[in-house]
């Protein structure tokens, strides 16, 4: 039976149903128990207060109509995106539920983190829950009679971003300032010469928003952003390459295996039995192959949005774009 994952908005009874059925999903239940060290009896462990969900979900949202669709999915993932989007810019209370199944919790939405490989158009999206708890005030007798005067406090505003792997400059002006046209400004702000070249684990500073719009850019008269400097000949660009499997529990349907080799003699494989992107040397000579593990099978490929047939590998020679092959497991 296929599995649905919804997101509700009780207050307003919209749901949202993923496109795509989630590789996994995890929820928790229970008390988490305390240990208190006591004199003269050691340690001791009691009951604590119940957990609340803290999980991520990685899904797909698809810019092509594929057969392994939830009945009724939309093809347009910007559409997904803004709702979930709408729902952790205002901390609107949700239920997630697992169709099916006793999973339905209350939570809110933190950061969504969303990213374009492979040149499909599709976007693969990061949804972290935090489990919501409803506070109860209780209501006490005042001595003097005052009232309690507000305390206005200032939000706290990021300002610092470490990029993550499938960041572009567009898409974080887009999360931090509502506007990706200003990549342009944030890469002058952070010294960023080619705004198209940025690295993990690469800590960004974010002015505020009327600091980033007084930034000048680094443009010539016509408007072209200015590129980097020639690289050195030992300069390597890399190309992602994602292989990535769909299916009910589709990590035990089968492996598969990312393989390169370019001029420079480096060469490396990665053997996976789930989704995986791997960095390799623009320009190398690309072989993607997958098997079915414990009589199942792949129904479905698709190499760049495109369906093959009867095969059980793909090569890309000199590849100069990411790539992204999607294999659907069946029992």
């Amino acid at each position: 039976m296929l599995r649905k994952i919804i997101f509700k908005d009780t207050e307003t009874g919209s749901e949202l149903v993923l496109p795509v059925t989630p590789e996994q999903y995890q929820a928790e239940h229970g008390h988490k128990a305390v240990s208190l060290d006591m004199y003269s009896v050691g340690q001791v462990n009691l009951p604590g207060d119940s957990v609340q969900m803290d999980e991520t979900l990685e899904c797909l949202l698809p810019a092509h109509d594929y057969p392994f669709l939830v009945p009724g999915a939309g093809t347009d993932p910007w559409e997904y995106i803004e709702q979930l989007e709408k729902w952790s810019d205002e901390g609107t209370v949700l239920r997630f539920i697992v169709s099916d199944t006793p999973v339905n919790a209350a939570v809110i939405l933190d950061p969504i983190v969303y990213r374009e490989k492979g040149g499909t158009n599709d976007i693969t999206c990061t949804i972290p829950m935090r489990g919501y708890r409803e506070l109860t005030a209780e209501e006490t007798e005042s001595v003097t009679g005052n009232a309690a005067r507000a305390v206005e406090t200032e939000p706290t505003r990021q300002s610092t971003y470490v990029v993550q792997s499938g960041d572009t400059l567009a898409g974080i002006c887009r999360r931090f300032y509502g506007n990706s046209s200003l990549y342009v400004k944030l890469a002058a702000a952070n010294g960023i010469s080619n705004v198209n070249l940025i690295s993990v684990g690469q800590v960004l500073t974010l002015p505020t928003l009327d600091g980033l719009t007084a930034v000048k850019a680094a443009a010539s008269n016509t408007g072209k952003v200015s590129t980097a400097s020639t690289a050195s000949s030992s300069t390597v660009v890399y190309v992602k390459v994602a292989l990535t499997f769909m299916g009910a529990s589709s990590e035990y349907f089968g492996k598969g295996s990312i393989s390169y080799a370019d001029s420079a003699g480096r060469t490396g494989t990665t053997t996976v039995t789930s989704s995986v992107t791997v960095l390799v040397p623009k320009g190398s000579s690309v072989t993607v192959r997958w098997e079915a593990l414990n009589g199942h099978s792949a129904d479905y490929r698709f190499v760049n949005g495109n369906k093959v047939t009867n095969s059980n590998m793909v090569s890309f020679l000199n590849p100069i774009s990411d790539n992204t092959i999607i294999i659907h497991w069946v029992k």
